[in-house]
């Protein structure tokens, strides 16, 4: 814990030399309660959601009709088109329609690796394509690209397809989304879920069958959370999993004053709470906290993290409990009216 500027924050434990400095990994805890302001998580780009043993990486976030973005946008893989090549083009037939020629509304493209007569297509006709073999040509509907079977690849040469063509300066999408929508990137096989969110309307995420992203995990319930639209964006919500819904802590995060969160670091769960308190309680607090930390504290009573190492206990934050956090955030702080945590290990 670290106060500064009046305000507690929650940091990731970090230890090691500045050469070899070891995360330990730390855990937001998402609960299904009563109270709205601490039942969800607001989603945003790169952030890292555990299901069960699944991880899955928040790739994009889209409230409007905005283009499907698969790739890594290495320039080397996107698809090309130049329009100074449309005159030789002129004779060159669409393997899916087979008319000649190539223009700026409809270009001729080379998306895989097939040669001959089958090696052009037309944008529109690999749009029509792709959106019949996705399932999308009726309306949105939930799907996954990506893996060792790829939707999004050729038939012939199991090429996969860039979602990208540029043509000049300007960027052309392969696929598109008409309603809100959200994709989820596996951080074990590296798929693609894209869920299309309608407002009103939760999204399932579990093993049933009823649900919208079905995961084949038996450490995940069968309905393990939902995600819903609202006017701030995409919320997720526990569904009351056996096991819990996790959001990965990769920067700092604000405790506000009543706030009440269930941060996971290793194998311990600790519940978090701010409170007010005045200059008597305080130091009450400071007394009690250093009193059975002297009394119970043990380096053999903490738990190794989960990707570092073991070092010397006098010289790792595992040598202390969260009792330690708490008496280091009173210390920077003023004596006067000031924020305290309680925690409790569960």
């Amino acid at each position: 814990m670290e106060f500064r500027h009046g305000k507690i924050h929650l940091n990731r434990p970090r230890w090691g030399t500045v050469d070899d400095r070891r995360i330990q990994r730390c855990w937001e805890l998402i609960r299904s309660t009563d109270d709205a302001a601490s039942s969800g998580h607001r989603l945003a780009e790169n952030d890292i959601i555990k299901f069960g043993r699944s991880q899955f990486r928040v790739r994009q976030l889209s409230l409007n009709k905005e283009a499907v973005i698969l790739d890594d946008g290495s320039a080397s893989k996107i698809c090309r088109v130049d329009p100074a090549e449309f005159d030789e083009l002129a004779d060159k037939p669409c393997r899916v329609c087979l008319q000649e020629g190539s223009s700026l509304e409809d270009p001729l493209l080379a998306p895989c690796q097939c040669r001959g007569s089958i090696r052009h297509v037309h944008l529109d006709c690999l749009k029509h394509w792709v959106r019949d073999r996705l399932g999308i040509s009726n309306g949105d509907a939930p799907f996954v690209v990506g893996g060792n079977t790829s939707s999004l690849s050729c038939e012939l040469c199991k090429t996969a397809y860039q979602t990208r063509i540029q043509m000049g300066r300007d960027i052309l999408p392969l696929v598109e989304i008409d309603s809100p929508f959200i994709v989820l990137e596996s951080c074990n096989d590296h798929r693609h879920h894209v869920l299309p969110v309608l407002p009103g309307k939760s999204l399932k995420v579990g093993r049933g069958h009823e649900c919208d992203m079905n995961i084949h995990d038996t450490s995940i319930s069968r309905v393990q959370a939902t995600i819903e639209l609202d006017d701030k964006g995409f919320m997720l919500k526990d569904g009351g999993s056996r096991f819990g819904t996790y959001i990965k802590i990769t920067k700092p995060m604000l405790l506000e004053a009543g706030q009440q969160v269930s941060v996971q670091v290793g194998r311990t769960i600790l519940q978090i709470c701010t409170k007010a308190a005045d200059n008597s309680q305080a130091e009450e607090l400071c007394r009690q906290e250093v009193e059975s930390c002297q009394q119970h504290t043990t380096p053999e009573a903490s738990l190794n993290g989960d990707d570092a190492h073991d070092t010397d206990p006098t010289q790792s934050p595992r040598a202390s409990n969260g009792r330690d956090c708490v008496i280091g955030a009173l210390e920077h702080s003023s004596p006067s009216q000031e924020d305290f945590l309680s925690c409790e290990g569960h």
